[in-house]
C-alpha cells in the first residue's frame, strides 16, 4: 500500500494492489492531524479483508 497526502485538496489517496488489480481509494476531507490515524485505519482495513479473504479460501479447499 503506497499513500499520498494533498494538503490543499485535504484528500488522502491510497493504491492498493489486491488479487492482482491496482484500486486507488481517496479519503476526502481529511486534516493535517488525521492523517495518521487514517492511514493506520485503512491498514487494518486492509488487514482484515486479507485476513477473512483467506479464512474463505481455507474454508473451500
Amino acid at each position: 500500500m503506497k499513500y499520498q497526502y494533498l494538503a490543499r485538496e485535504k484528500e488522502l489517496h491510497f493504491w492498493v494492489v489486491e488479487e492482482g488489480k491496482h484500486k486507488h481509494l481517496i479519503y476526502s476531507d481529511v486534516g493535517v492531524n488525521e492523517v495518521d490515524d487514517a492511514v493506520r485505519e485503512m491498514k487494518e482495513r486492509l488487514d482484515e479483508d486479507y485476513r477473512r479473504q483467506n479464512e474463505i479460501e481455507a474454508h473451500n479447499r
